[in-house]
């Protein structure tokens, strides 16, 4: 008896070992899997060559106060082109009319990190451009992170700005990653289903590992102690139309309707809807649709023939020096100069000319103004001339002009009515 029982005993222990080993191996997989899962849609989009694209997005929006329905209030047409680290983006507008055409307003942006310097400007046809500087890197993150953007198909979510693509998010803590035993089917494509609490929000994201680790769909809720844009949501604002401050306390994100294609050996999303929806601490709600649509993709395209990672502006525009506050250039002739001026747009400028050396930053003549294909490349110099900058500006659409010219009549009229009823009032008393 006491041979049997030490045996069942050692059997007993052998199973127990065996089934504690089994359940431990189990997790283990699963978080193997998670980081296969996170591994390929990394590599495919890292990997992925020089680019350039076009790319539409249509933007819709509905509110719980005065847009009650969803509809169209902008489209905009971007030219984009990537390489490594590097950025050049533009972007021209366009605006419903009331027949719900779209037309171009003329306003434009161009945003570009050529790897040592960022260079941004702005500015509409009829009015103005403006224009800064900065040798940090920020602007990169911003662009690749920009809610009107297309690199939202690719991962890159806007609320993660400084923080990375999912990919990174969930590398950092892959043990709060959870995934769910048998995949789904979205479009007709098998996907695995990633669910995971971080600090940056809840996620729900749908990877099509087959093609690429792409995602297929997402769903992101933030709330106010999560992270966003690079702090704490709670913090985040915007500001109303009566000047007061709107704080967010709830942001609700969806990626769905999207369509790859494979380009090469690198798959590509082309096409996708992503959605926004934003709460107020006063419970306003507003919710932004972007219908967004790449084409005219090229892998290393003739980045130098399109005149891309090359900065140009009309000539005159003033040029801010985001390192250096108070500071400003003038573009002439392809180049920074230093800028010594009195009146700029109603801003008084009583600063010196700052200390960058404006040979560093000289630069190509050729310009984009955000019209023509990635493929076919911008115009060349000149393409932009029309736009007014703030020196050839009419002293009358100045802002300070219209006020000061009230001021001068109001005070000019007080002045002549004065003299009036004293010239007038001698003539009477001597009359009487």
């Amino acid at each position: 008896m006491c041979g049997r029982t030490r045996v069942r005993a050692a059997a007993i222990v052998v199973l127990a070992a065996t089934s504690s080993a089994v359940q431990a191996a189990e997790p283990a997989s699963t978080e193997t899997l998670i980081r296969q899962i996170i591994h390929t849609a990394r590599q495919n989009r890292l990997s992925r060559p020089p680019l350039a694209m076009d790319v539409e997005i249509t933007k819709l929006m509905a509110d719980n106060r005065e847009r009650q329905q969803e509809r169209p209030i902008e489209r905009q047409i971007w030219q984009y082109r990537q390489r490594g680290s590097q950025v050049d983006s533009a972007l021209t507008r366009y605006l419903p009319n009331p027949q719900g055409e779209f037309y171009a307003d003329g306003y434009t942006v161009r945003s570009l990190w050529d790897g040592q310097r960022a260079w941004h400007r702005q500015g509409v046809l009829s009015y103005a451009t403006h224009g800064w500087v900065s040798q940090k890197d920020d602007l990169a993150q911003r662009v690749l992170f920009s809610s009107d953007g297309s690199n939202v198909l690719d991962g890159l979510l806007p609320h993660n700005l400084y923080a990375g693509d999912w990919t990174e998010v969930l590398e950092k803590e892959p043990s709060r990653a959870s995934l769910r035993l048998e995949k789904e089917l979205v479009v007709d494509r098998p996907c695995w289903v990633l669910e995971a609490d971080t600090p940056h929000g809840t996620y729900t994201l749908w990877v099509d590992e087959d093609n690429g680790g792409c995602l297929r769909q997402a769903n992101i809720r933030v709330d106010a102690d999560d992270w966003a844009w690079g702090k704490p949501l709670r913090q985040s604002y915007e500001r109303k139309g009566d000047g007061l401050l709107r704080y967010y306390r709830r942001l609700e994100i969806a990626l769905s309707n999207v369509v790859i294609e494979r380009i090469g050996e690198t798959f590509v999303p082309v096409a996708g809807t992503f959605l926004s929806r934003i709460w107020g601490d006063d419970g306003y709600q507003r919710t932004v649709t972007r219908v967004i649509k790449r084409a005219n993709i090229a892998f290393n395209p003739d980045f130098e023939a399109m005149g891309a990672f090359q900065i140009d502006m009309p000539d005159g525009t003033i040029v801010r020096d985001q390192d250096l506050p108070g500071v400003k250039y003038q573009w002439t002739g392809g180049r920074l100069v230093p800028y010594v001026g009195e009146n700029i747009g109603g801003v008084a400028n009583a600063k010196g000319t700052g200390t960058r050396d404006p040979r560093t930053c000289v630069c190509s003549t050729d310009a984009n103004d955000g019209r023509t294909s990635a493929a076919s490349g911008p115009p060349r110099s000149g393409s932009v001339t029309e736009v007014s900058h703030p020196l050839q500006r009419p002293a009358l659409v100045r802002g300070w002009s219209v006020p000061v010219l009230l001021a001068a009549s109001v005070a000019l009229g007080y002045l002549v009515s004065c003299g009036r009823r004293k010239w007038h009032k001698p003539q009477h008393d001597t009359r009487q």
